[in-house]
């Protein structure tokens, strides 16, 4: 029985031999397939984690865009309070300059005045 067997595996061999480098580009398929899988697993987490940081991040541009509408709003407000003061302070600058002239005016009759009135008693007085 054994000599028999023996012999039908040494008829065999040529065709194991041919078998083999197949069952290796099988086995190898499968390894391959076992590390594509992996890789794949590996390449969703990671996307996974690019869409919640993408998400966070346009979240941020949202809020930065608000802020930027407001800030936007507060400086137009900002230049027309600027714009009404700037008015303001021409119109009291034009207030102040006519104030300054009638001041002087009165000034220089207040003077004129009391020069008359000095010789007009130093004329009373030498008479």
């Amino acid at each position: 029985m054994w000599p028999k067997l023996l012999f039908q595996v040494g008829e065999l061999l040529p065709h194991i031999r041919h078998l083999v480098p197949l069952a290796q580009k099988y086995f190898d398929k499968g390894g391959d397939a076992a590390v594509l899988t992996g890789i794949s697993e590996s390449i969703q987490s990671d996307l996974g984690q690019v869409k919640s940081g993408h998400a966070s991040l346009a979240r941020q541009v949202q809020e930065q865009n608000a802020l930027l509408g407001s800030v936007g709003d507060d400086v137009r407000r900002l230049g027309e309070s600027v714009a009404a003061l700037d008015t303001r302070i021409t119109e009291m600058d034009t207030r102040m300059n006519s104030a300054a002239r009638t001041i002087k005016l009165l000034l220089v009759a207040s003077l004129v005045s009391l020069i008359a009135a000095v010789g007009l008693l130093i004329f009373l007085a030498m008479r």
